[in-house]
């Protein structure tokens, strides 16, 4: 389902599609493994594994990790377009491609849904893995980003609960 109730469209599995997949999980979690050398740097110094590694230990620093996610991802892919991509994977305009991706990847992470093992496979070369791992990736994100959803809709029910008529 996608947040404007609709149900996500199947992507026709071309060679062009398993490209922009392969290019997004490459591009975007590439370095979001422990073992990956910490190269990608932000503009605030974090690189993507360290954000995910930080936000592993302080779950409280949700919002800050998601900030520093969003500033590593904008910087880890400099040239590389993958906001169209994400906005229609998680049916959001263009300009909350980024912090969207980012909060469901940090839900993800700290709901331990998304663990540095299941990272760590992005790290082995495509001919010594399947396609498995990146389909898991995007479902553990989608689930993530609907949780997060979720979450918002109780708050406002409840916030309009209490203010009353």
């Amino acid at each position: 389902m996608t947040a404007s109730g609709g149900r996500l469209p199947l992507m026709r599995r071309t060679p062009a599609s398993t490209l922009v997949v392969a290019v997004c999980a490459v591009s975007l979690l590439g370095c979001a493994t422990p073992e990956s050398p910490p190269t990608e740097r932000s503009s605030a110094g974090s690189s993507l594994v360290e954000v995910i590694e930080r936000v592993r230990a302080n779950p409280e620093r949700r919002a800050q990790s998601v900030t520093a996610c969003t500033r590593s991802l904008r910087d880890s892919v400099e040239g590389f377009r993958y906001e169209p991509f994400m906005a229609g994977l998680f049916d959001v305009p263009v300009e909350e491609a980024g912090t969207t991706f980012c909060s469901a990847l940090i839900e993800a992470v700290i709901s331990d849904a998304l663990t540095a093992a299941d990272l760590a496979v992005f790290r082995r070369p495509r001919g010594e893995r399947s396609y498995q791992p990146l389909g898991d990736l995007f479902r553990e994100l989608l689930e993530a980003h609907e949780r997060l959803g979720s979450q918002e809709a109780k708050q406002t029910g409840r916030a309009i609960a209490a203010a009353g008529p």
